[in-house]
């Protein structure tokens, strides 16, 4: 490694997957020299990531199949349970704005990181009952929650699988930011520009005031499970919000 200015070269720290591996196997610490302290000490989350030095040997790790960047639950900034802490009342007392698409799954089908008979589990298991517990518990708190599900899929962000062309995780994206076409490389439709510049909005009211912003802007109701207050984004591609009953998504997971 060269030195600039005369500086003295700086070590690695950018592995942060070497941190969060949950093994203390044999072959890290042999790479690392017996002198130097194994990767995975028992430690918290913080506690790891503010005190331990991740050096240049240790790169090899990340390209390991095997490997993945995961969390340790700690209790302390990482829980086993967030909705069982929501709804004890062990919350930031701030509104909260959250959902999910009607196809999350779709993404990881096409990558191959699961099968298509995984995905309607999938769907209720990480994505749709998460948002319907979470939503739930805050607003049993009587913290402002506003739940959305979006539906929306345009030409540019198809998969290249006609099958998953639906909302799968992520398109909503670029929606939010105005991106598709920088994404894309190809044109919207009049419609995607339309339900772009809406949920723009959305979300710009909710940054300006979270307490009421959704409610006096868009005329978003809070949510509540027993009324029709899920905001339906995209649905048939309509460029507004409509409304609907919870459990018409989420009655599978009670």
């Amino acid at each position: 490694m060269r030195q600039r200015h005369g500086l003295k070269p700086r070590r690695s720290r950018t592995n942060m997957h070497a941190i969060l591996k949950l093994d203390n196997r044999e072959d890290h610490r042999s790479r690392t020299g017996p002198s130097r302290k194994p990767l995975l000490p028992s430690c918290t989350f913080s506690h790891c990531i503010r005190t331990y030095t991740i050096y240049p040997s240790h790169a090899h790790s990340i390209h390991h199949p095997n490997h993945s960047l995961k969390h340790q639950v700690d209790n302390v900034t990482i829980f086993q349970n967030y909705v069982a802490q929501a709804r004890a009342g062990n919350l930031l007392r701030v509104p909260l704005l959250l959902g999910n698409n009607n196809f999350e799954p779709g993404f990881f089908e096409f990558t191959g990181a699961i099968s298509a008979a995984m995905a309607p589990g999938m769907e209720l298991q990480a994505f749709t009952c998460p948002s319907a517990y979470m939503a739930a518990a805050y607003s049993a708190q009587a913290v402002p929650v506003w739940r959305y599900y979006y539906s929306g899929m345009f030409p540019n962000l198809l998969l290249p699988t006609v099958n998953l062309s639906q909302a799968y995780h992520i398109s909503e994206v670029p929606i939010v930011f105005g991106t598709t076409e920088d994404a894309s490389g190809k044109p919207n439709t009049p419609v995607e520009e339309a339900l772009s510049v809406y949920m723009r909005r959305a979300w710009g009211a909710f940054a300006r005031d979270p307490t009421f912003g959704l409610q006096t802007e868009m005329g978003w109701p809070v949510y509540k499970n027993t009324t029709e207050s899920l905001v339906l984004l995209g649905q048939d591609n309509s460029t507004t919000a409509a409304f609907a009953f919870p459990s018409s998504i989420d009655g599978a997971c009670w």
